[in-house]
């Protein structure tokens, strides 16, 4: 995932939107290549949004109180909408 992001960053994508939906499990090496790629995006002056976190990745996100840095939004075309706010 980070090289993807990273390819993406450089090639000028500064919005990038990370579905969730096939994901059961995340720990925290996922969490931290989120946070890497979250802040590769920043650097390149993007933003990272987070849909369909759900069961055990959704609780993960609340526990570590990422869910203040990932919001999880409840669709795609919300969390795109959210890229002009």
């Amino acid at each position: 995932m980070r090289e993807a992001v990273r390819e993406l960053a450089e090639a000028g994508e500064r919005r990038v939107l990370l579905n969730l939906a096939g994901v059961a499990f995340l720990d925290s090496t996922g969490l931290g290549q989120l946070a890497a790629a979250s802040e590769m995006l920043r650097t390149h002056g993007g933003q990272l949004r987070v849909v369909n976190a759900h069961g055990p990745v959704r609780h993960v996100f609340q526990i570590t109180r990422l869910n203040k840095v990932f919001p999880d939004f409840p669709s795609e075309d919300a969390a795109i909408e959210s890229f002009a706010a």
